[in-house]
């Protein structure tokens, strides 16, 4: 325990003073007895040794008074006596202090150890509760010169309790080496071993490492390496082959690779049981563009694809004992399961032609080290390459579009990545071991891959990056705590819809460069209340995007928005008022259906388009954009127009909302039966922009009083519809 305190010099002057009158006390008594003084000098140096008596035990020690703060008496203790137990009823010992407004800490085992050079006065401390003390937090790490320093700190309280943390003492080396500059086939390495004691930098046994071989392998100092050959697979005329030796006296290892054998034969020619008098190898199967070779001397298998797909188990009886794969340039997309398990699969070059590579593929290839993903692949699918166990290097196709779940699971690269959110170039790959509870998709992402938060049920603000061009499938699958989402992405691609039943969501924020937002982007997240749209680039909101957001009152469409697709805002029961801007020239079906709250709402224009005029087809009526299906709040309105011909009409039967009283028509033209049958309509105002007014737009049954406002072409400016 450490205790500090203060004002020690002046209590060590204190000490020495004591000290020097306690001597001179002694010294005048013996005096005085050797010269056989008189009785009155006899009382004198009694009572001083009476004095001396009140202020020391019977030993000569120090005295500590206590003061117990408790209602009982001050007592009094030596540090040659047991420590005190003290206790006052409801309160806890909260230790004792060298002043009475604790400030200097100390104790009664600090006291007995240290020992003390004069009388003092310790004054005890109580708390109305036990402490309760977390973890230490170390304020100062110990060295092998000097002591540390750390801290308890109450969880419900400011109490601190602090101590001393001992020296390190010696070096404890450990006995495996640490790589502290890798080599390369430039310059040398540096390796040594490291003290294992925490917060210690110390290292010894310092050696370099030399430079790399042409391979990558290094080679070790001290003596000639007598290699012996591990094995060997010969190339054949298509592929590469290799061979490992190793020293008989260390545990160095070469692999060299052996090039493909020059040759102009297509093995595809061969007759099974003929040998390529190139490369030696003998064929065994040729079957669906596809050829088998063996090597009798070394027991090597070469599987040779052709066509534009590489089948799986097209060598059932050979694929565990299959060396080497050769896909020609004419693949384009390797098979489920094509590759799975093949345990004896060195290495394996994929021509730049493949654009798929489906579920499992790769899966189990226990010796594939190194992968090089063409760019021409567009799709990885579920587990590729996954549990290829000494997979370490892979480089990623930059034209991909989807990325499977669990591509990279259980591979040597994914076990030697850290915690957290993994990426491979600009690839978001896969969570490992949970995310934080506000996280963030880094910047130069362009892919995130299926289910890539799925179960981070601790998630709550997630903010995607404007790079993001692609998000798979089931992205925030069981993300059941997160309420809010900064979307940045500019113009990217769904697989689904990616926040699609969040009901925990409440908050998006769309950033300044987005362009569009995504088919059915919160379709389902009916405790969605704010949407905020912060720039004005957005041109499409793509159709479901907002889809039954009941609690959704209001949103501000940006007026740099050109196209809304269907459904856009249906089951949105809770807005009641809307303006969709003039910049708005395309508007899909149905996008108010079922929004059942709807009072009023500002339109640029009737039916589905902008620009449509009493000559074209499909001229459709006000109804169009709360569709067919019925709601409850939706009246059934009967509606006609002209169709795919403009020589006859036809109807549709629309469900409009009852709460609907007030529209607003800002432009162009309001054609033929447009609000044919709106009766609970109370107010319609034609804009500026309407450029003309057709026949039977408003019922005739209905009677309206009529502004005295013209304009040029005597369409009125404004009327009403009187219930």
């Amino acid at each position: 325990m450490i205790s500090i305190i203060c004002g020690g010099k002046i209590m060590k002057k204190l000490g020495r003073a004591i000290f020097l009158v306690a001597l001179m006390l002694i010294f005048f008594t013996v005096l005085f007895v050797a010269c056989n003084t008189n009785s009155t000098d006899n009382n004198q140096v009694q009572n001083g040794n009476q004095q001396s008596d009140a202020n020391n035990d019977t030993n000569g020690q120090f005295i500590v008074t206590v003061h117990p703060n408790n209602g009982n008496s001050t007592f009094k203790w030596t540090i040659a006596s047991d420590i005190p137990s003290i206790e006052r009823e409801g309160y806890y010992f909260d230790g004792i202090y060298l002043d009475s407004t604790f400030m200097s800490a100390t104790s009664f085992e600090s006291l007995k150890k240290t020992g003390i050079k004069s009388n003092l006065d310790v004054y005890v401390k109580w708390t109305s509760h036990k402490h309760e003390f977390g973890s230490w937090h170390i304020l100062i790490k110990p060295t092998h010169i000097s002591e540390g320093l750390r801290v308890w700190y109450c969880s419900l309280c400011d109490a601190e309790k602090y101590e001393t943390m001992p020296k390190v003492g010696e070096h404890v080396f450990s006995l495996v080496w640490t790589i502290d500059i890798e080599s390369t086939t430039t310059t040398d390495g540096e390796k040594s071993h490291h003290c294992t004691i925490l917060g210690c930098t110390e290292r010894k046994d310092i050696t370099t490492i030399p430079k790399k071989d042409s391979d990558g392998s290094s080679t070790p100092v001290g003596h000639e390496h007598n290699m012996v050959l591990l094995e060997k697979v010969p190339a054949t005329c298509t592929v590469e082959g290799y061979e490992i030796n190793k020293c008989e006296e260390c545990d160095y290892v070469k692999r060299t690779t052996l090039p493909v054998v020059s040759n102009t034969i297509d093995h595809r020619e061969l007759l099974a049981g003929e040998k390529c008098t190139k490369c030696g190898y003998t064929s065994i199967s040729n079957l669906r563009d596809s050829v088998l070779m063996y090597n009798t001397s070394y027991d090597t298998y070469c599987a040779e694809y052709y066509g534009t797909i590489v089948e799986k188990d097209i060598f059932e009886y050979y694929n565990q004992r299959i060396n080497l794969a050769y896909l020609s340039d004419t693949i384009e997309t390797i098979a489920r399961d094509s590759f799975k398990d093949w345990i004896s699969l060195d290495h394996i070059i994929l021509p730049n032609t493949i654009r798929k590579i489906e579920e499992n593929a790769f899966y189990g290839c226990s010796l594939l080290n190194a992968v090089s993903i063409p760019d021409s692949v567009e799709e990885i699918e579920e587990s590729a390459f996954a549990q290829c166990i000494n997979l370490e290097k892979i480089s990623m196709s930059q034209s991909l579009k989807h990325i499977g779940k669990n591509v990279l699971w259980g591979t040597k690269w994914f076990e030697d990545q850290p915690a957290g959110l993994l990426y491979l170039g600009n690839v978001a790959v896969a969570v490992k071991q949970g995310c934080l509870k506000v996280d963030a998709i880094k910047e130069g992402t362009r892919i995130v891959a299926d289910d890539f938060f799925a179960g981070q049920s601790e998630l709550s603000i997630i903010t995607i990056p404007s790079t993001v061009l692609h998000f798979g499938e089931k992205v925030f699958d069981g993300c059941s705590n997160l309420s809010g989402v900064f979307y940045n992405a500019i113009n990217a691609e769904c697989k689904d819809n990616l926040f699609e039943n969040k009901t925990s969501l409440e908050h998006a924020v769309f950033g300044k460069n987005v362009e569009k937002v995504p088919e059915g982007l919160f379709a389902g997240c009916t405790q969605l209340a704010d949407v905020i749209f912060v720039g004005n680039n957005v041109t499409e909101i793509g159709a479901s995007a907002f889809f039954k957001c009941s609690k959704l009152a209001a949103i501000i469409v940006p007026d740099s928005v050109t196209s809304i697709g269907e459904s856009v805002f249906e089951c949105c029961n809770g807005l009641t008022s809307i303006t969709i801007p003039d910049s708005v020239t395309s508007i899909g079906s149905s996008i108010f259906s079922g929004c059942s709250s709807l009072e009023n709402i500002t339109i640029p224009f009737v039916g589905e388009k902008a620009g449509v005029t009493s000559s074209d087809t499909y001229q459709y009526p006000f109804g169009y954009i709360f569709g067919t299906s019925s709601y409850t709040g939706g009246v059934a309105t009967k509606q006609y127009y002209y169709g795919n011909s403009t020589s006859s009409t036809t109807s549709t039967t629309y469900y409009i909302p009852s709460s609907l009283k007030s529209v607003t028509v800002t432009g162009g033209n309001i054609l033929y039966g447009a609000f044919y049958n709106c009766a609970g309509l109370t107010s319609v105002t034609i804009g500026n922009g309407v450029t003309s007014i057709g026949n039977y737009a408003i019922n005739s049954e209905r009677g309206f009083r009529k502004t005295q406002q013209k304009i040029s072409n005597n369409i009125e400016n404004s009327f009403q519809m009187i219930a």
